[in-house]
């Protein structure tokens, strides 16, 4: 495997530059007029009513409508896009103070396939830093393993403003990385809240927490804000007590649900899930499993399961095995995806804990296999019929849209959970 240094990555960054195949890294673009909208934005890589860049245009324009003297603090898995590091970039240009950590892996001196865009972007928002006080220099950076604790993975995706256009304290997060693949190749979904002052102030101590890339004892941080409970990984620490996905399902009852819940007085679970695998995602399928058999009405889409995942679901009973389907294309059968589900999203309508008319939607960037609690991810429940509504109306759709069959064989499963494949190849270091 051929090793690249900074300087080498510098020096491609240059040739390509030179050549035009990176283009539009110079100048500052003009500041656009937008307000982002508060709610639920999803995309599509295929044609459908989802359109394949809504997700990343709303990101985008949010960065080019925030003004002189404002932040921008993003804390991400990865960030790879011509137009995301121009469109910072310019940010800072502007004098907006821009602030940037994504994980290690994904812009590093030792990678097969470097990320020149980043660096270029690195070192451009260190200039004009001299006169801009401590708080509001600009900066982008890479965080060891998880940020907030020792093990796992920086996987949030999580981008802050304290001012866009005329709209002020704006959060987003979700299962979108501010990368062309993401738009390209993956069905995603983002959440944005604006005007929240308290959540703004939450999530902005989290992100400075990341940024800082020293293990927490206590990195579990949760809080509520009207509807809206937001929890950060790593699920580690004070109140971080069983699984959260379990816990959740654990006071999920599946008949009773009244008040415009359920269907037909059963509790309705809807589910899209990227990867659900190894114990974890086990213990997750044997309770989803028994409240089926319960009677609960459950819907789940994923692009991984794992083998035995999949065993526990066909396995029979009153009602047969739980219904799922998996949203990913292989075109060539070589075992990485060219196209994936990578939402990470769970609803519940109907009786949940002591509400039998419960409107509940679970969203962030959180897997359901091992190392997810270790790493940085967001976990957050909202309590919203019409949000529930959404997210349902777009499982159902893929539900009856699935995909073509992918071309993945068991055996190539198998090889994925081994990780002898990894399916993420081409994303990750896109």
């Amino acid at each position: 495997m051929y090793r690249w240094s900074r300087v080498t990555a510098q020096i491609v960054t240059i040739a390509l530059l030179g050549a035009g195949l990176v283009t539009g890294f110079a100048g500052s673009a003009s500041a656009d007029a937008y307000n982002p909208p508060p709610g639920l934005k999803l995309s599509s890589p295929i044609k459908s009513p989802y359109g394949n860049y809504t997700i990343f245009n709303h990101l985008i324009r949010t960065i080019n409508s925030v003004p002189r003297g404002e932040k921008i603090r993003i804390a991400s898995w990865n960030i790879r896009s011509d137009k995301a590091f121009r469109a910072l970039v310019a940010a800072h240009d502007r004098g907006v103070s821009v602030q940037v950590v994504i994980d290690r892996e994904n812009a590093n001196d030792e990678m097969e396939f470097p990320n020149p865009g980043f660096f270029w972007m690195q070192k451009e928002l260190r200039d004009h830093n001299a006169k801009r006080r401590p708080g509001y220099k600009s900066y982008a950076k890479t965080c060891y393993r998880s940020c907030r604790g020792k093990y796992g993975i920086a996987h949030t995706k999580m981008f802050l403003f304290s001012k866009s256009y005329r709209s002020k304290y704006v959060v987003m997060y979700g299962s979108f990385n501010l990368t062309d693949l993401a738009a390209q190749i993956q069905w995603n979904d983002t959440y944005t809240t604006v005007g929240r002052a308290n959540l703004y102030q939450f999530a902005m101590q989290r992100w400075a927490e990341a940024a800082r890339d020293v293990p927490l004892a206590n990195p579990w941080k949760v809080a509520d804000f009207g509807p809206i409970r937001f929890g950060m990984f790593p699920y580690l620490g004070a109140g971080a007590t069983g699984d959260p996905i379990i816990n959740v399902l654990n006071q999920v009852k599946c008949t009773g649900a009244n008040g415009g819940t359920g269907y037909r007085g059963r509790t309705v679970i809807r589910i899209a899930q990227t990867s659900q695998a190894y114990s974890r995602g086990e213990n997750i399928a044997r309770k989803l499993k028994s409240l089926w058999d319960k009677g609960c009405d459950i819907r789940m889409l994923s692009a991984i399961y794992g083998d035995r995942d999949r065993t526990i679901y066909r396995a029979p009973g009153p009602r047969g095995g739980m219904p799922f389907r998996q949203i990913a294309q292989d075109f060539d059968g070589d075992g990485l995806y060219d196209r994936y589900l990578h939402t990470k999203v769970m609803t519940v309508s109907g009786v949940l804990g002591a509400e039998t008319n419960a409107s509940y939607a679970y969203n962030g960037s959180a897997n359901w296999e091992r190392y997810v609690l270790q790493s940085d991810d967001t976990f957050v429940r909202i309590k919203s019929p019409s949000l529930v509504a959404t997210y349902n109306k777009f499982i159902n759709y893929w539900w009856n849209h699935v995909p073509p069959k992918p071309k993945v064989t068991v055996e190539q499963q198998l090889r994925i959970l081994n990780g002898q494949i990894d399916p993420y190849q081409n994303i990750e270091v896109n």
